[in-house]
């Protein structure tokens, strides 16, 4: 047998991979996650021929997703993926896959990010729109149109979303239900109750649901916007200074998904002055 032993952050650290341990148990692979050492290891002997996944009730699509990759390896996978949280993350991996050319869309999450910002004062061009048949975050637009009409929206197939749609309620002043929405709390913080934290430090009511979270109104306060280690939660605090003078607590950690979002912030007109720790 080989073993492979993966050092893990803070953040990945955190998360619940039970899903992911029973998911390589089920075909003979032997893995434990050690919370306290950090590390993620695997026991793995020989190549199989073939690899099985029931995903119908995980609350991500991450580990369905992992599982496509074996293919690449030669390996026949059986997935099961009906009701699988996220599935349009998943069908994006593998179209991305099944691509003659392998083509990479711009990010559908840091648009939406673009998006709400011009409806806050912003006069950003937007160009390469994300393609929609691929990144059901795309669907900012429809879901903007959901929350003034209805005054709710489902983030079961688009949950990268809630952060910034938090902030585009605070900033609009309108009270918008999240729902649909219970796998927020396992990704990279809890995007329900590290969110609601968050705001309510800055001024703003927040009701949390187990599925979600509603934003209640509220006035934006000067303050410490604390991230969590989330890059989705710096998004929302950039959004809400547009508002408001804030203090965005490990603001670096955006760069995971967006490595240059300062900058261009900077380049859009927002002010931006960086303090570090000694």
């Amino acid at each position: 047998q080989t073993k492979t032993t993966f050092q893990l952050g803070p953040t990945l650290n955190a998360r619940d991979h039970a899903m992911l341990v029973r998911a390589l148990k089920d075909n003979g692979i032997a893995s434990r996650h050690d919370r306290d050492a950090s590390t993620f290891t695997i026991h793995a002997g020989e190549r199989p021929s073939t690899a099985t996944l029931d995903a119908r009730d995980h609350k991500t699509s991450q580990v369905a997703s992992a599982f496509l990759l074996l293919e690449r390896l030669g390996i026949e996978v059986d997935l099961q993926v009906d009701g699988v949280a996220s599935l349009p993350y998943f069908d994006m991996t593998r179209s991305m896959l099944d691509a003659a050319e392998l083509v990479v869309d711009s990010d559908a999450s840091s648009h939406a990010f673009w998006i709400i910002a011009n409806t806050c004062g912003a006069d950003v061009a937007i160009l390469n729109p994300p393609a929609m048949g691929r990144q059901s975050d795309a669907m900012i637009g429809e879901l903007l149109r959901s929350a003034l009409s209805d005054g709710e929206v489902s983030l079961r197939q688009s949950p990268d979303l809630a952060p910034v749609l938090a902030a585009w309620a605070v900033i609009h002043d309108v009270e918008l239900k999240i729902s649909d929405a219970s796998h927020l709390r396992n990704k990279e913080s809890d995007r329900i109750s590290d969110l609601a934290r968050s705001l309510r430090s800055v001024g703003i009511d927040v009701n949390e649901h187990p599925d979600g979270f509603t934003i209640c109104g509220g006035e934006l306060t000067e303050g410490t916007f604390k991230t969590y280690g989330d890059h989705r939660l710096v998004m929302c605090a950039a959004l809400l200074a547009t508002q408001q003078t804030l203090v965005v607590d490990d603001a670096g950690c955006v760069s995971k998904s967006y490595p240059r979002f300062w900058q261009d912030l900077r380049r859009a007109g927002w002010r931006v002055n960086y303090t570090y720790d000694r």
